[in-house]
């Protein structure tokens, strides 16, 4: 006799679907007997199902249609997905019939006051199964009453968050668009930075030099040491001669170490252009640029 399918049942298989959406919309034609079937119906692993009765649930959450006229060997019976979003298997605007079940109105009233008072600092997913416990219901049919009752909602990533937390994101991201400055402010700040920069500029020294500065961030410290070896590059490069393999006076090598690692990012984008220049001009190496903290070997505070 066939049993009717359990909201266990029709949880498990909505899973499997989220897992494996991107492989099942990739049939234009599907039936019990394909490969994908298959392992589908080994991942289920239950004995009261076999392929073809999962694709049926499917067509009965509106997930799959009919390809061909229903009737005759179950397991020839073809296929075809419906969406092209998985969006719907998260926000349960597909889903299958136990789930879509309304639940007792006291039921409602209680997951919604356990999530009012729930700790709003919580895990949300933790909050959610505390609740479907306590209620003695799946995870599942408490992430759609709080998603149609407007307490949650789903994010891009298809993950559940409170409605309040968008709201903050929101403010937040509005407060940092507000703070950036203006791209000519940006541009102005920038081109007094390069003139000041000269002042560390080492190229046309003659030899290898350490320089201690104590002004201030934003001086223009690191570009003028990075941006003069690249003039000293170029400089060079004009000038060569077909058979030359150093930069005059042998100064090759660039040693660059900074406490700040968005320092050794900015530097370590421009490496680019040192290898163009190399590439086109003479034998030259750039020594790995790291922050002072991974050279440190001893005690961390």
């Amino acid at each position: 006799m066939r049993k009717n399918w359990t909201i266990k049942e029709d949880c498990k298989l909505l899973t499997l679907v989220r897992q494996h959406f991107s492989a099942l919309v990739s049939h234009n034609r599907l039936n019990a007997t394909m490969p994908f079937s298959q392992q589908l119906h080994d991942a289920f692993d239950s004995p009261d199902r076999d392929a073809a009765a999962l694709l049926y649930r499917l067509e009965q959450a509106k997930i799959l249609g009919f390809a061909s006229r229903p009737g005759g060997d179950p397991t020839k019976q073809l296929f075809r997905c419906l969406i092209n979003n998985d969006l719907a298997l998260y926000d349960y605007s597909l889903t299958f019939p136990t789930l879509r079940k309304a639940l007792h109105p006291d039921t409602v009233a209680a997951a919604l006051n356990h999530f009012t008072n729930s700790n709003p600092h919580e895990s949300l997913s933790n909050t959610i199964n505390e609740i479907a416990k306590a209620l003695h219901l799946s995870s599942m049919q408490i992430e759609k009453l709080l998603i149609d009752s407007g307490q949650i909602t789903i994010n891009s990533y298809r993950k559940c968050e409170r409605v309040g937390e968008i709201t903050i994101n929101n403010n937040l991201q509005d407060l940092i668009s507000r703070q950036i400055p203006d791209i000519t402010l940006v541009e102005d700040i920038n081109a007094c930075r390069a003139q000041v920069s000269q002042l560390y500029h080492v190229h046309e020294r003659d030899g290898a030099e350490v320089i201690f500065s104590s002004d201030g961030t934003g001086f223009g410290k690191s570009y003028g040491v990075i941006q003069g070896y690249v003039e000293y590059l170029e400089c060079f490069a004009k000038k060569q001669k077909s058979d030359d393999l150093f930069p005059e006076g042998g100064f090759t090598n660039l040693l660059f170490m900074s406490p700040q690692n968005h320092k050794s990012t900015w530097i370590a984008a421009r490496k680019t252009k040192f290898w163009l220049l190399a590439a086109n001009s003479f034998a030259f190496s750039l020594v790995r640029i790291l922050p002072i903290s991974t050279l440190w070997t001893g005690p961390r505070a």
